[in-house]
């Protein structure tokens, strides 16, 4: 009966192992991300991985595969008969195969698995990735100002625009021409607030002769109470704000308003991104701190409304 049993199993899986390699596809890297990491994160890593190990097994690094479980090393590279990832899943018993089921692995994959192993278990290094070094990682760094280097055509007019002029060398591309102020009111307006300029706004910005008038123009549209209406429709989005409950009965939400307006004014009022955070997860506990009386309302925290 175990004669039969390893032909059965082994005979197949060697002659899929002598047609991948008669193939003559290099069995390397490129061949882990695209024949076996899929294997591995579809039907190992859900018990073999970060959030469950079972018999103390990891399967989503090649050093936790070599350091191996309750039962020793997972792969020998070179010696894929050795290796008792590839005894698993040649089990012909459902009882002793992996992954559990009644829907072993297919012929190629388990060839695929052997190919890898054979060749030596080549495993991309980028993806063991190591804990963050808060010390040195560039997110964790104090900001810096960078010197902008100098732009000899004379095209940029800040340092941003000097940085884009290295590119622009560096790549031999030429800047387009300058817009006209029509052209510039015209997207500021659209970008910021959703909305063409009137006509007497272009006439008052083209015929602006001071040389900060585009600076000055932005902050008015930002200071707008249309900003807000603008860009927090995207927060309101996300978060999936709607004024009724829009099933069949689209009865409306009680006083749901509170947070639209709340958004909007965190957006006009500049409200800083944590403290924003902050307030979306915790504002039941931040109205004791002593903010208006609806506070907790108008972030969509009271409990009378969940």
């Amino acid at each position: 009966m175990l004669l039969r049993t390893i032909f059965s199993v082994a005979i197949p899986a060697a002659i899929l192992v002598a047609e991948a390699a008669g193939t003559g596809e290099a069995v390397d890297e490129a061949f882990f991300e695209a024949r076996v990491r899929p294997v591995l994160a579809g039907t190992c890593v859900k018990c073999h991985g970060a959030d469950k190990q079972s018999g103390g097994l990891r399967l989503d690094s090649l050093e936790a595969m070599l350091r191996g479980g309750d039962s020793g090393p997972a792969v020998v590279p070179g010696d894929p008969d050795g290796s008792i990832l590839v005894e698993a899943i040649r089990q012909e018993e459902a009882l002793l195969r992996m992954p559990p089921g009644d829907e072993p692995l297919s012929g190629q994959a388990i060839a695929d698995l052997v190919s890898w192993i054979e060749a030596g278990a080549p495993w991309p290094e980028a993806t063991a990735a190591g804990p963050i070094d808060a010390e040195t990682h560039w997110a964790f760094r104090p900001l810096q100002d960078v010197e902008a280097p100098a732009d000899p055509t004379g095209w940029a007019s800040s340092p941003i625009d000097r940085l884009i002029a290295v590119g622009h060398r560096e790549a031999g591309l030429h800047p387009v021409e300058r817009a006209d102020r029509r052209t510039l009111i015209r997207r500021a307006s659209f970008d910021l607030l959703g909305l063409p300029p009137t006509p007497e706004r272009i006439e008052r910005f083209v015929s602006d002769p001071s040389p900060d008038a585009y600076e000055r123009l932005i902050d008015e549209l930002l200071s707008s109470p249309l900003y807000g209406e603008r860009w927090g429709r995207y927060w309101l989005d996300l978060a999936r704000y709607a004024d009724t409950a829009g099933d069949n009965s689209d009865y409306p939400i009680p006083e749901a308003y509170l947070y639209r307006d709340y958004v909007i004014d965190a957006f006009n009022d500049d409200v800083p991104y944590d403290r924003f955070l902050h307030e979306q997860l915790a504002g039941d506990i931040l109205a004791a701190e002593g903010p208006e009386e609806d506070y907790a309302r108008r972030v969509g925290c009271d409990r009378r409304m969940m």
